[in-house]
């Protein structure tokens, strides 16, 4: 466990670690917006990371989760963050919306459960995107904070453990299944579009102009958006 790691990539060739803190437990997440970054920290919840100096990066604040925070993303003034109680009764798990106006004194502002266990959020328009483990994608309406409300699912083959966004589409990590296209367009009555088998079980998933990378216990691998803006593969 190694904590945050802060990595200069200004040669990308040879990226140089430069900096590290060390959160009270093992990092599942990490998300930055300014001179922030956000980080789950298991039963730690969410750290709050001042990064202004890369190479002395310090914790100043936190907030707690209700079980181990998973991942977060950012979004305007707020940090979507998942938890869940992996394997343990009673299930626990579901969405927290964080203020993140004052980066210091982060404050929950509203949340929701999910059915699964939520492992992966991604965040687009008035919507949050949730890897619910077996149950899929939920669909999160984030329109108001304080109350947010699922409005919409969509089942997977086996398992969600990841998301991304782009346009239109979520690209979910299936676990052992690949990587599923889903179209977003009418949030919630999401449907599967398309997919594509990886080598191994899928742990990551993100956007780029190159394509879809995909990360996997077979290392990284890169999908193209053959049909540029639309998803499938």
């Amino acid at each position: 466990h190694s904590g945050l790691q802060i990595v200069d990539v200004t040669a990308s060739e040879s990226p140089v670690i430069v900096g590290r803190v060390d959160p009270p437990i093992f990092v599942t997440g990490v998300a930055v917006s300014g001179s922030y970054a956000y980080v789950t920290a298991g039963d730690s919840g969410l750290q709050v990371v001042d990064i202004t100096n890369p190479e002395t990066p310090v914790i100043v604040g936190s907030v707690d989760a209700p079980a181990n925070a998973t991942c977060v993303t950012i979004s305007g003034s707020y940090a979507y963050v998942v938890f869940a109680n992996y394997d343990e009764e009673p299930k626990i798990s579901g969405l927290q919306v964080v203020d993140i106006t004052m980066p210091e004194a982060p404050a929950i502002a509203g949340s929701v459960d999910t059915p699964g266990e939520a492992e992966g959020v991604a965040v687009s328009g008035s919507y949050a995107y949730v890897a619910d483990h077996k149950s899929g994608l939920q669909v999160v309406d984030i329109t108001t904070p304080q109350t947010p409300v699922i409005v919409g699912s969509v089942d997977l083959a086996v398992s969600a453990t990841s998301v991304a966004v782009s346009g239109n589409y979520a690209y979910v990590g299936d676990w052992s299944a690949g990587l599923q296209v889903v179209d977003i367009t009418t949030p919630n009555s999401s449907l599967i579009v398309g997919s594509v088998n990886t080598q191994g079980w899928v742990r990551g998933v993100a956007v780029s102009p190159m394509g879809v990378c995909v990360v996997d216990w077979g290392g990284l691998q890169i999908v193209p958006r053959q049909c540029g803006d639309v998803g499938g593969f």
